[in-house]
């Protein structure tokens, strides 16, 4: 048996077509299931804790006041989404040998690998769109996305 077929015609978009908001939202939808397939549902791990863990392993020592102003995500949210990737051992956090208020952020050798295969499972999945951009426009959309995040 066949899939019915939709007896509408497609939605009108065309009076948010040319608004940046919307062509990201759209493009989110398909990266966010792309993440979900490769990283989140296989190994737990939500956009936020994945990119935590990808920036602690790349900054070893960095603080979350750091992290907090680079994500734009508020101290005590921060805090709280800490707390829980050092309770599942990723995470650790040390305080500093200089400046006895500060503590740094390392991963946990399981932490690490953690980011490790995450990331390698990331890039795998991502492959997708390889059939959609070529390697020039997938880099040119990574550069005006930064450039817009600036």
């Amino acid at each position: 048996m066949s899939a019915p077929r939709d007896k509408h015609p497609p939605l009108d978009q065309s009076r948010l077509a040319h608004t940046l908001g919307y062509a990201i939202a759209r493009a989110a939808v398909t990266t966010n299931q792309l993440f979900n397939q490769g990283v989140g549902d296989p190994l737990g791990l939500r956009p936020v804790e994945f990119t935590l863990l990808q920036l602690i392993l790349s900054n070893p020592d960095t603080t979350q006041k750091r992290l907090c102003d680079l994500l734009r995500v508020p101290a005590p949210q921060m805090t709280l989404i800490l707390d829980r990737l050092q309770e599942r051992g990723w995470v650790k956090r040390e305080r500093s040998a200089n400046d006895r208020r500060a503590l740094h952020l390392r991963l946990s050798p399981a932490g690490a690998r953690l980011a490790e295969k995450s990331l390698a499972a990331l890039q795998e999945t991502e492959q997708v769109i390889d059939g959609i951009l070529t390697s020039g426009e997938r880099q040119l959309l990574q550069e005006l996305l930064a450039k817009v995040a600036r």
